[in-house]
């Protein structure tokens, strides 16, 4: 019962205009689908609601741009790792026509 009400939640969350958990919602649903965006911030939500009754906090969600910003740099480290595992120097890039 308490899944299904995290899985309504989660997409809910899909009709939001900005906040990170869209952010995170949008960024799954375009890599591996709607159904599994739905299940990821589902238990996304579940874990952050299990934060909030252990340390009894209230739910302060990250700034935005601060937020855009940790993803964007994280995308930035998983290219600079692949392109050193695939042995390409970013320096000597070019651009082919």
């Amino acid at each position: 019962m308490l899944g299904i009400a995290f899985r309504n939640a989660a997409n809910t969350v899909s009709n939001q205009r900005s906040g990170p958990l869209k952010s995170f919602f949008s960024r799954k649903a375009y890599k591996k689908g709607r159904a599994v965006a739905i299940t990821a911030t589902a238990r996304k939500l579940a874990t952050i609601v299990w934060h909030m009754i252990t340390h009894k906090e209230d739910y302060a969600p990250m700034d935005q741009d601060l937020y855009e910003d940790i993803v964007k740099r994280k995308a930035i480290a998983n290219m600079s790792r692949t392109m050193k595992r695939l042995g390409i120097d970013p320096n000597d890039f070019i651009m082919y026509k």
